[in-house]
């Protein structure tokens, strides 16, 4: 479910905010392909207000000197960093999603997925932070928090149920882990709407 919070937290990565303890926690992601328990593993939080729907995210990160986060361009190939992924269906039965992503330094990506046509050019205005621990000595991962609008997701709403999937690729320790929420089928990789999560609580 997706919770209505009165105060939105603010979008700084700090995950301290009353918002994110009232929020959904969302836990036991798996790896794809091979669709077992990720050995290092994300926690995931969502929460809504009457503007906005807030992700966040904690990854969980053994090697924290390794977290990568080349990649500076907006909508450039973030898959290639540490980095996590939010889409949302909202109710096309696959028909559309969103695909907004996010890594480790901050910087966005995002498309619009119709018939299964990538439309890159498209842009959503979310707001979003992420950023490693602080001390390298005593860090444990990074954290991101993602502010999306949900006036203009539900402008393409197409009057189903929505759907939901969150992902992460972990680039810190090669080769690069590809973990996802929902259960994928094999050969889509995380583009697999048919097997996104359904979204409750949305309208409360």
């Amino acid at each position: 479910s997706v919770p209505r919070v009165d105060s939105p937290p603010q979008i700084d990565a700090s995950l301290d905010d009353a918002a994110w303890r009232a929020a959904t926690k969302l836990t036991g992601f798996h790896l794809y392909p091979a669709w077992k328990p990720a050995r290092v593993q994300t926690t995931a939080w969502v929460c809504r207000d009457e503007t906005w729907l807030y992700v966040a995210f904690r990854c969980d990160e053994p090697n924290p000197g390794g977290i990568r986060r080349v990649v500076s361009q907006r909508d450039g190939s973030l898959s290639s960093d540490d980095s996590v992924e939010v889409f949302i269906d909202p109710g096309t039965s696959a028909g559309l999603y969103i695909h907004l992503q996010l890594n480790a330094g901050n910087v966005q990506a995002d498309q619009l997925v119709r018939d299964g046509r990538k439309h890159r050019t498209w842009n959503l205005p979310w707001r979003s932070a992420a950023k490693p621990d602080a001390h390298i000595d005593s860090s444990t991962g990074w954290s991101a928090e993602l502010a999306i609008p949900l006036s203009l997701v539900q402008a393409l709403d197409g009057g189903g149920a929505w759907r939901m999937n969150l992902c992460r690729s972990r680039a810190a320790a090669p080769p690069i882990e590809y973990s996802s929420l929902g259960a994928l089928g094999l050969g889509h990789g995380f583009h697999d709407p048919e097997h996104f999560l359904p979204v409750e609580g949305r309208d409360q």
